[in-house]
């Protein structure tokens, strides 16, 4: 069964098992350590009548407890229609995490179906793996440690007590080309780990029989590390989706890891880190492209001092020309109040900031969750000295599900900083 929930959306009410219900809350309080987050990311309320309630709040993936699939759609994909933030999420994230190839990317997005996030995964896994195998598997050199009549390679030291007992054998240490290289194991233990999670029986099986062809590679992946430091061979370019979400996986399973060996299966993020990761990545592309004499910054910055004691002041990134701060950009992963103004403590933060860096004008960055929103909406501010306003931008990543939303995204930043940026 599948259980669909908006971030910070309406509760699931229905009468649920009471295991399920322990492992959510089991799986709730340690999915709050690992993501650092300030509340449960599942909050659980009993309503009447055996009758609970589910609500997702402050993540964005999947999580698999016996047959139920839980899947969170986070806020900043509310405009998104029907199942297209599935695929707006997923180019989020590779790009936040690895920034990928993107024409390969974009190969391995044709899916039979988007019924959920765990399934795209899949299909995206599946689709790549086959493409790349047409050009053969990947091979490489792997260090084999073995026991032989005569020398290969090298002879293994570590083990030259075996000598004394077993004379008539040699410990080596040999190259060996191989299937067994850590982009195999990768991909492999991928592969098995979706054909677990998507809901399409149909496609479990194939993921499942993909990683029974991979013979010879072994079943255990590679450390994060070595993983981080994976790189494709030239020919093997459709792999590279493959890749990408094999290490987003790996990631994820690294932080339960690092927590309790036995758990549910599930992979979910932060939501205000990936957008606020995702803003940072946009204006990093802008400078690079259009502005090469600028960088960006992302700073903690004391308001005032006393006796050694800081206050600090935090905005994500700020723009500078040499060492001399042109803007200052905080985004904020909030929902606006029904009144349409951003909340007082954000204005002061942003102003302070915009103060005592000398700025002329400072931004707010906010995700756009309501369509009727106006994309850009700027106030001047009361009194003497800097900066003079303040300018909330709306952007909607939605428009990720799209092949050429990044570049719309890219443009409607542009067009709002533009102004500031080349005066400089």
């Amino acid at each position: 069964m599948l259980l669909s929930l908006n971030e910070y959306g309406a509760p699931a009410k229905r009468k649920w098992p009471e295991p399920f219900l322990r492992s959510l809350r089991d799986e709730s309080q340690k999915w709050k350590l690992i993501l650092g987050l300030p509340k449960e990311p599942f909050s659980v309320e009993y309503v009447d009548r055996g009758v609970h309630s589910i609500r997702g709040q402050g993540v964005a993936g999947f999580l698999k407890i016996d047959d139920t699939a839980i899947e969170i759609r986070p806020k900043f994909l509310s405009t998104a229609f029907d199942h297209s933030w599935r695929r707006a999420l997923w180019r989020i994230l590779t790009l936040v995490e690895d920034e990928p190839s993107l024409a390969a990317v974009s190969n391995a997005m044709v899916v039979e179906n988007e019924d959920s996030f765990s399934d795209l995964l899949g299909w995206i896994l599946l689709n790549s793996v086959r493409l790349a195998k047409l050009q053969g598997v990947p091979r490489g050199y792997v260090e084999v440690k073995d026991v032989l009549p005569v020398l290969r390679g090298r002879i293994d030291l570590s083990r030259m007590v075996e000598l004394i007992w077993r004379p008539y054998i040699l410990p080596c240490v040999y190259d060996n080309f191989s299937e067994n290289i850590p982009l195999n194991r990768l991909v492999r233990w991928a592969t098995a780990q979706l054909a677990l999670l998507v809901n399409s029986p149909r496609l479990g099986k194939m993921l499942s029989d993909e990683a029974d062809e991979f013979v010879g590679v072994d079943s255990i992946p590679p450390g994060l590390v070595e993983a981080e430091h994976i790189s494709l061979p030239v020919q093997y370019t459709h792999l590279d989706p493959a890749l990408h979400v094999s290490r987003l996986l790996l990631r994820r399973q690294s932080l339960q890891h690092a927590e309790d060996e036995f758990r549910a299966p599930g992979f979910l993020w932060k939501s205000s880190e990936i957008f606020e990761r995702f803003v940072g990545y946009l204006l990093e592309r802008i400078l690079r492209e259009d502005y090469s004499l600028l960088r960006l910054e992302s700073f903690r910055q004391p308001l005032a001092y006393r006796q050694g004691r800081n206050i600090f002041t935090r905005p994500d990134y700020r723009i500078l020309s040499n060492n001399k701060t042109i803007t200052v950009l905080d985004a904020k992963y909030k929902v606006w109040r029904k009144n349409k103004r951003p909340m007082v403590q954000d204005v002061y933060q942003i102003m302070a900031a915009g103060r005592i860096n000398d700025c002329r004008r400072v931004f707010l960055i906010y995700p756009r969750s309501d369509n009727t929103e106006p994309p850009v909406m700027t106030w001047r501010i009361s009194g003497a000295g800097r900066p003079v306003t303040f300018t909330a931008l709306f952007i909607d990543l939605s428009w990720m599900a799209q092949e050429n939303g990044e570049q719309m995204l890219l443009n409607a930043l542009r067009a709002y900083l533009s102004p500031i940026l080349c005066a400089v």
